[in-house]
């Protein structure tokens, strides 16, 4: 298999937590914080404790060999999770975007 194979079952648990944990809050935190969502102080604060737990989760669902698969073909252990992180930081952003309009 090669690396965009590899990286699916990530991918798919990257959309999981996100659909399922980290889309209801940011809704949450859109309707509390509005055009600040991401920008003001305490809305960065609330995200970023938020993306910790969904980072958390995502690496916590990967079974501990799929884990140490990636480890030793393409991530470091903080690249890992800068990757996810990367990732969910987007969607976020995204889905944000897409409420507000």
């Amino acid at each position: 298999m090669g690396y965009n194979e590899d990286l699916l079952p990530l991918a798919d648990q990257i959309n999981i937590v996100f659909k399922l944990e980290l889309s209801p809050i940011l809704t949450t935190l859109v309707n509390k914080y509005g055009t600040t969502t991401l920008s003001g102080k305490h809305s960065k604060k609330e995200f970023s404790k938020e993306l910790k737990k969904a980072l958390k989760k995502i690496l916590t669902n990967l079974s501990k060999n799929y884990t140490n698969k990636l480890l030793d073909n393409y991530f470091s252990q903080e690249g890992l999770g800068l990757f996810i992180s990367n990732i969910l930081i987007d969607e976020s952003t995204k889905f944000i975007v897409d409420i507000r309009n």
